[in-house]
């Protein structure tokens, strides 16, 4: 909160009909998990397993919220408006969109993107959530109902030597918040309290870490895909609803939005051409699986859409959907994360990563474009049921970690984990990265 990549219910199996490719995909422990709809793909890990809901009801070994917690995390989120008023926190620069301000000595986003050190992301929320007991139709929801369990996710990566974190909001927006019976202003304020609950670990930790305001695919093909709107959800639609959520994340103050996980260039640019608006650093990040030229037998990662990454630099760069601007600019850093079904190892989990990006430097290069920050945050490997009927994946903590001086070769600066990873890959990399 992640595969074919990333739209994938934990624990089963879910074909894709109504438009959307028909093979079977599974992915048990997602990155954030979500909710489920008849024609539509579950969206990806940072929001979409279980779809089993507990209700109103605390799941087992979660405690029930508290006066004194609620009034804990209004007076921490108090605290950082306050500091965010008298610390200039917003501020206007002659760049398109430097972002978020300081606290105390800490560098902007983009300031820190300058750097050459890697920044290291945090791993997969939606099994961290369900290892937790809380079991939801769209887990966007555990920022109400467990906010301590979500703040508690924070925490363990945090403590795993994680730089920068991502909200609660894989599936956030209203589109998916819909199918859990939230609308309008009682689903904006969902991922507000997504964004305070971050801020919270952020307080409790008293390190210097980025909120990241995660933005995940639409829960379907849309128009621009499907060519029609009768199989895809109406570009309009979707529109509104990547600016109702980074509306809202942007009220609370994140320090840089994560446009996630995303099959489609087009969708892709939408995001960025609403993000764009309220002047936050925006990293991109899509989805690939491996696909072969038949011809040249050339190896090209490409989306279930069978968008590649110099798709996404022609999306960005047209203005098809953003009036004829190129959206280049605006975007601070870009690559790929979780990782398609397949069975070769060398095309999955960190191998993936490095695959992948080496293809957007490329075709970056093509283009002579420089200063993108390039991201990479991957699964473990693939899914696999173990004789115990567990979910295990392919690649262990100090599997991944061992490839971090490949992956740092290919030019990745912003580094992370997506589905089936947790803090304990988080503090496999930064063993590494420190070293």
């Amino acid at each position: 909160m992640t595969s074919s990549v990333c739209i994938w219910q934990a624990g089963s199996r879910t074909t894709w009909t109504s438009g959307m490719p028909s093979r079977s995909v599974f992915c048990p422990l997602s990155r954030r998990i979500g909710s489920r709809r008849s024609g539509m793909p579950l969206s990806s890990e940072r929001e979409m397993p279980c779809c089993r809901s507990r209700g109103a009801g605390v799941p087992s070994g979660i405690p029930e919220r508290s006066s004194t917690w609620n009034s804990k995390r209004r007076l921490i989120s108090s605290r950082f408006l306050l500091k965010r008023v008298n610390s200039n926190r917003w501020f206007s620069s002659g760049n398109l969109a430097d972002g978020p301000g300081t606290r105390g000595s800490m560098k902007t986003f983009s300031e820190r993107l300058q750097d050459d050190a890697p920044i290291l992301y945090d791993g997969g929320f939606g099994s961290q959530l369900f290892s937790r007991g809380v079991e939801l139709t769209n887990s966007t929801m555990a920022n109400e109902s467990h906010p301590e369990a979500v703040t508690d996710i924070h925490l363990a990566y945090i403590a795993s030597g994680s730089e920068a974190i991502g909200t609660n909001t894989f599936v956030a927006s209203a589109l998916h918040l819909d199918m859990a019976g939230k609308e309008g202003e009682e689903a904006d304020e969902i991922a507000r309290q997504a964004v305070r609950n971050a801020r919270v670990a952020v307080e409790q930790s008293e390190k210097s870490v980025y909120v990241g305001g995660s933005m995940g695919p639409s829960p379907g093909a849309i128009e621009a895909d499907a060519g029609d709107t009768t199989f895809g959800i109406p570009n309009e639609k979707v529109r509104d609803a990547h600016r109702r959520l980074s509306s809202a994340l942007a009220d609370e103050g994140v320090d840089f939005y994560m446009v996630e996980t995303q099959f489609s260039a087009n969708e892709a640019a939408i995001a960025v051409d609403e993000a764009r608006k309220f002047g936050v650093p925006i990293l991109v990040s899509m989805t690939y699986k491996c696909t072969k030229d038949r011809k040249t037998g050339e190896v090209i990662y490409k989306t279930d859409w069978g968008h590649s990454p110099t798709s996404l630099l022609d999306a960005l760069a047209g203005g098809e959907h953003s009036e004829g601007e190129n959206l280049l600019p605006y975007v601070h850093g870009m690559g790929l994360n979780c990782g398609a079904e397949t069975r070769d190892d060398d095309h999955t989990g960190m191998p993936y990563a490095i695959e992948g990006t080496g293809q957007l430097t490329r075709s970056l290069a093509e283009r002579d474009l420089t200063g993108k920050t390039m991201v990479a945050y991957p699964n473990a490997g693939m899914p696999k049921l173990d004789k115990q009927m567990e979910t295990v994946y392919s690649q262990s903590p100090e599997d991944m970690a061992g490839y971090l001086p490949d992956l740092l070769a290919t030019g990745a600066r912003f580094i992370g984990g997506c589905c089936g990873t947790g803090p304990e890959h988080i503090a496999a990399f930064r063993t590494v990265l420190d070293s």
